[in-house]
C-alpha cells in the first residue's frame, strides 16, 4: 500500500484462490497441480492457506528439481563444450548442490566469478562456468554482464556500440578485470598430450590423451585476473592507439578500477563484489525478474 500510494499508482485487487494456486505450483515447481491438490487448497479453511502452499512447495522436492533446470539453463550448462570438447559433469553436480542448499544467489555468483583450479576437484568445479567458454573471454564477459546485470554490450567487443551508449574502450576496461586465465600447469601437459595424440586414432593412448583433455587438462584454468588488458590492434578511435594498455574500470555502479600499471591478481574479486554489491538494484532486479519471466504481464501487475 505505502508503494503504491508513494508511487501514485493504483493497487491492484488481490488474486483469486484458483489464480494464486496455479501461478505458485507454475513458479515453485513447473507444473499445474493436480486436481487432488487443487480441491485440497481450495477447500482449506485455514487464514493463512496461501503462506502454508509456498512454504511446503518451496520445501518440495519438484521445487529443487524445478530450480536447478532453470539454473541450467540461466548459467548455459551443457554436457560438453562442442568447440574445445570439454565435460563439465562437477560443475554440473555444483549447481545442483548449490540450489539445493538454497545458497544465496550473490554467493553463488562470487563462487562462480572467483572460483581457480580444476574442474575434477568438487571444491573448484565453479571454474565450469569459465570453461564453459574456454578461449572465449570476451564472449563469457559479454554472457556475464547479460545474465547478471541484464547489460547487452556484444556489439562493444568489436566498435563502439551503435545502439547504446557502451564504447569498445570500455568494454576491453571492464574484460580487464578478467584477464589472464590460464590453463594450470601447460607446460607439464603439453609434451605428454602431443606424445599420446600422435599415437593411432582410437588407440588407448589416443583415448586418453582425450580423456586427459576432457576431463582434466582442458577443465582447468587459474589466474585472478590481472586488471588491465591491451586494446585490440584493430582499434579505431580517436581516445586511444591500438595495443595501449589499460587498467580495469567498470562503466556505471559504484566505482571500481584497477590501476594499469602493473598485473594484479585480485581482478575477478573486484569485479565480482562490483556485480553482486556495487550495482544498485541491477543485480537483485535481474535474478527476480528472471524467475517471473515465465508469468504473463497481467499476472505480474495482480
Amino acid at each position: 500500500t505505502a508503494h503504491h500510494a508513494a508511487n501514485k499508482t493504483r493497487k491492484p485487487p488481490l488474486v483469486t484462490d484458483e489464480r494464486f494456486l496455479r501461478r505458485a505450483y507454475l513458479t515453485a515447481i513447473g507444473r499445474i497441480p493436480t486436481a487432488e491438490e487443487a480441491e485440497e487448497f481450495l477447500h482449506d479453511q485455514n487464514p493463512h492457506r496461501r503462506a502454508n502452499l509456498v512454504a511446503a512447495l518451496v520445501d518440495s522436492p519438484g521445487y529443487a528439481s524445478h530450480m536447478r533446470n532453470w539454473m541450467h539453463d540461466r548459467l548455459r550448462i551443457v554436457d560438453h563444450n562442442n568447440v574445445a570438447q570439454i565435460r563439465y559433469p562437477l560443475y554440473r553436480q555444483w549447481v545442483r548442490a548449490s540450489v539445493e542448499k538454497d545458497v544465496p544467489w550473490d554467493k553463488m555468483v562470487m563462487e562462480l566469478l572467483t572460483t581457480n583450479g580444476g574442474g575434477w576437484d568438487e571444491k573448484t568445479a565453479a571454474i565450469g562456468y569459465f570453461t564453459r567458454d574456454r578461449g572465449m573471454p570476451l564472449d563469457n564477459l559479454a554472457v556475464t554482464m547479460r545474465i547478471f546485470l541484464g547489460s547487452r554490450m556484444e556489439c562493444a567487443q568489436c566498435h563502439n556500440d551503435p545502439f547504446g551508449d557502451t564504447k569498445q574502450k570500455d568494454f576491453f576496461r571492464l574484460a580487464a578485470f578478467t584477464n589472464g586465465l590460464e590453463p594450470m600447469n601447460q607446460d607439464v601437459f603439453r609434451g605428454i598430450y602431443s606424445e599420446m595424440m600422435a599415437m593411432p586414432q582410437n588407440s588407448v593412448e589416443n583415448r586418453a590423451a582425450l580423456m586427459f583433455w576432457r576431463d582434466i587438462y582442458g577443465s582447468s584454468l587459474a589466474g585472478g585476473g590481472t586488471g588491465r588488458i591491451a586494446l585490440p590492434m584493430d582499434y579505431q578511435y580517436k581516445d586511444a592507439r591500438p595495443g595501449d594498455i589499460k587498467g580495469a574500470r567498470v562503466p556505471f555502479g559504484k566505482s571500481t578500477k584497477v590501476a594499469g600499471t602493473r598485473d594484479r591478481d585480485d581482478g575477478r574479486e573486484k569485479l565480482a563484489e562490483w556485480i553482486t554489491q556495487g550495482t544498485e538494484e541491477r543485480f537483485a532486479g535481474m535474478i527476480a525478474n528472471g524467475i517471473v519471466a515465465g508469468l504473463k504481464p497481467e499476472e505480474i501487475r495482480d
